[in-house]
């Protein structure tokens, strides 16, 4: 997957970000087509953050994985590599939307992630 760990260490002395892409490598070895991830990227640093998105996009490509679910509360990584997004407030769909569409509509972003609209 183009990373390195060293496979001696126990998966508990790892870093934050070195324990994300172990759990990212179970998940696709198990020939699924589909991913649901929540937060891969909480508790990294911005550094790291596309580090492990990069590796996980190359990765599903080489594995064949069809769909990612991504829970994801960092709107630049949802806006770069996401291809649709689904926003989901107290159970009810708000919006269904390529990324462009979605950051598009300053009152739908103001609802989903709390900014506010200035109507000028």
């Amino acid at each position: 997957l183009g990373f390195e760990i060293d496979l001696n260490e126990r998966v508990k002395n790892l870093s934050v970000a070195q324990m994300q892409l172990v759990e990212i490598a179970k998940a696709l070895v198990t020939n699924a087509k589909i991913i649901l991830l929540d937060e891969p990227t909480s508790g990294i640093s911005t550094a790291d953050k596309r580090g492990i998105m990069d590796t996980l996009m190359v990765a599903a490509k080489l594995a064949d994985i069809k769909t990612i679910l991504l829970v994801e509360h960092d709107m630049e990584l949802v806006a770069e590599y996401s291809t649709r997004i689904v926003a989901l407030a107290e159970g009810k769909l708000l919006a269904d939307l390529p990324p462009k569409e979605f950051f598009a509509n300053a009152e739908l972003e103001a609802q989903i992630i709390g900014k506010r609209v200035s109507h000028a």
